[in-house]
């Protein structure tokens, strides 16, 4: 099954491209309500005119709406700019319904791969074995043509809200031009300021997903986040349920989660969350005397797969997994925390989680006016970003960065940097095996470097980028020697799931955007989803470069030594971590010693469970500080570092449960 972490962190890949036409739209709106502004300032000097006649504001109001009406010209604009609005909203859709597809398409194939190797790790650890079938192709096939459906249906209902109204895309132009000119025409609002608070507007509420029956909406990037996050539970489920009958199991047992939402029938996922159920509906007398309660059918408690609204239905967080009759224990249910208090009012967990929601659409809303170009607003974002992360600090709730995420707003890449990489389990495939040494011999050619490497790669059964491949062209072979240097010294020593592969890529190409996150200057980058390194062509393309790279990075280091006085607080404060550590990064100068750090983000997602992840991490802000400055970055960045430090034998810098932990790992000799 996928977690709700991965589930939350695979459709915000999503929100981009949705962010992006929302963009787009607003601001084609907004270049065409300053263009016309000569109609606003027309309403203006006629607002001021029936003032001084002594005309009161509501008939002003509605002689200068009533004249502009009247004016053909006026009304020939309002069709001209709707029509080549609609036009350009027309082409924009188009587009991001082909880019939509093309990224469900992998977010899907990625998702299917996380999903099968968590239900492979289970059924080995109870001493089944799982084999890939066929049916699972067209499970993944099926998710991508209905998530593809979904993301194009989102389209179809798009508008805004003006004063809590939603008015319909097409008519938004009119719509827009008519609320400057009331604006003005019932006093206070010059044309200028009209026009801008109009454009403010659209900012705050930003392109929506509307039910024009019920008035409901939500924002298009939210709506398309919950579209992929259902898609993928529901794939998840349909791959569980797959393997289940595969393997004979009859019984599942259904996770549960605080706040669970409560209704009526399938959609009062309390009252059905964290018991066991039957697939087949066949009674289970022993393991119900076990458990003390009536195991039910499946489908008849929860509604799974029918009722859009029970399990794995419409936002639906629960999963299920297999329950091995007289093996299995039955996990607690887990219950909503007892109410907090934060700034003299009491929340229960739900009325927190809205607050909390509350904030975050607030915080999209800031950053798009922003964008679009209200600088002031950059005051106003700092403030609620400090209040979001003081009220889930003090209720207890952890903040979802990907959903304050907003695409053109700079700041936010430190945002999306920071978030760690999935926790899930991969192919057990491991290299070298025991009792068998891989000794290290240079290649004289980049095909024999590739060659070499390959031994240490594994295919998935969803790839799509590595494909158990090494791809070495770009780089030079002194540096691919280098690579390989590490992989055998790794792989020699620990006990190492194998990679999906290395491929060396231009960090401005499409693929490198996304690979290296915009940061040009990486030289590697770890994908945790497809166990695949990447590689900065543009650093490690000769000697000279790297060599360069290194000093043009010692330089900037000594530079912001040099004027450690005029840092602010914070970029001193920083600058202590690194300097207190003694260095950067663990052998941070040398290539073996940067694609060992890739290789401990590979060995933290695939080596350890979960258990052991997290009490490692737990210890970060003891350890960190002794290790290196870039140890203190993230939890992920700590154990890729840890890592590093562990193979150069600086045992005495390390958590001693992280050395018992890989000490347990170590090759047999």
């Amino acid at each position: 099954m996928l977690s709700d972490r991965q589930k939350e962190q695979l459709s915000a890949e999503m929100v981009p491209l949705f962010q992006e036409l929302e963009q787009d739209i607003i601001q084609d709106i907004a270049r065409r309500v300053r263009k016309e502004k000569r109609w606003t300032e027309t309403a203006e000097l006629q607002a001021k005119a029936l003032e001084a006649m002594g005309y009161k504001p509501m008939e002003i109001r509605n002689k200068v709406m009533r004249e502009l009406k009247a004016d053909k010209a006026y009304q020939a604009m309002i069709a001209k700019n709707t029509l080549e609005h609609k036009r350009a909203v027309r082409e924009s859709i188009k587009q991001l319904v082909a880019d939509a597809k093309a990224q469900g398409d992998d977010i899907v194939s990625r998702a299917g791969t996380m999903a099968f190797n968590d239900d492979l790790s289970f059924w080995k650890s109870k001493g089944r074995h799982l084999r890939y079938s066929p049916e699972l192709g067209k499970i993944n096939q099926s998710a991508s043509k209905r998530l593809a459906r979904e993301l194009k249906n989102l389209t179809h209902s798009t508008g805004f809200k003006f004063i809590g109204a939603p008015i319909r895309e097409d008519r938004v132009f009119s719509h827009a031009m008519d609320s400057a000119i009331m604006n003005i025409a019932s006093g206070g609002f010059s044309s200028g300021q009209a026009i801008e608070k109009v454009v403010s507007d659209l900012e705050k509420s930003g392109i929506r997903h509307v039910d024009f029956g019920s008035g409901i909406s939500r924002g298009i990037d939210v709506a398309a986040a919950l579209a992929v996050r259902t898609t993928l539970g529901q794939m998840a489920a349909e791959i569980s349920m797959s393997n289940a009958n595969e393997l004979g199991t009859d019984l599942v047992e259904v996770s549960s989660h605080v706040g669970a939402r409560e209704g009526d029938g399938h959609a009062d996922h309390a009252s059905w969350q964290g018991k066991v159920y039957s697939i087949s509906g066949r009674r289970h007398p022993e393991e119900e005397a076990r458990l003390g309660y009536k195991i039910e059918k499946l489908s008849d408690a929860t509604g799974y797969p029918d009722d859009p609204l029970g399990l794995c239905g419409y936002n639906c967080r629960h999963t299920f997994y297999p329950f091995l009759e007289g093996v299995s224990e039955p996990n607690p249910i887990v219950k909503d925390p007892e109410p907090v208090m934060v700034d003299g009012r009491t929340y229960t967990y739900y009325q927190a989680s809205q607050v909390q929601r509350r904030l975050e659409r607030e915080l999209r809303e800031l950053k798009r006016q922003y964008i679009g170009g209200d600088k002031t607003r950059l005051a106003a974002i700092k403030a609620k970003e400090q209040r979001y992360a003081r009220f889930c600090g003090k209720a207890g709730l952890k903040q979802n960065l990907e959903r304050i995420y907003v695409k053109g707003y700079k700041r936010d890449f430190e945002y999306i940097k920071q978030i760690d990489g999935f926790t899930t389990t991969k192919f057990k495939a491991r290299m070298p095996a025991k009792n068998n040494k891989v000794l290290f011999e240079p290649s004289k050619t980049l095909d024999e470097a590739q060659k070499y490497a390959r031994q240490f790669c594994n295919d998935g059964f969803f790839s799509r980028t590595f494909k158990g491949e090494v791809l070495y062209s770009g780089i030079d072979i002194e540096n691919a020697n280098a690579i390989n240097k590490a992989l055998t010294e790794v792989y020699s020593k620990i006990e190492l799931d194998k990679i999906s592969g290395i491929k060396a890529i231009s960090p401005t190409s499409s693929l490198g955007k996304k690979a290296f996150k915009g940061d040009t200057n990486a030289v590697f980058a770890y994908s945790p989803v497809e166990n695949g390194i990447f590689i900065n062509k543009n650093i490690l393309k000769n000697k000279k470069t790297f060599t360069n790279y290194v000093n043009e990075s010692k330089d900037a280091w000594n530079l912001v030594m040099s004027n450690f006085d005029s840092l602010t607080k914070e970029q001193q404060s920083l600058a202590e971590v690194y300097k207190n550590a003694g260095r950067s990064l663990v052998r941070g100068d040398t290539v073996e010693g940067m694609f060992t750090h890739e290789l401990g983000h590979h060995a933290q997602w695939t080596l350890f469970d979960p258990k052991t992840n997290n009490l490692i991490g737990s210890r970060m802000s003891e350890y960190a500080p002794k290790i290196s400055g870039y140890a203190n970055a993230s939890k992920s960045e700590y154990f890729a570092e840890s890592f590093n430090a562990y193979l150069k034998a600086e045992l005495n810098l390390l958590d001693p449960e992280f050395v018992n932990a890989l000490r347990k790992k170590k090759v047999s000799k």
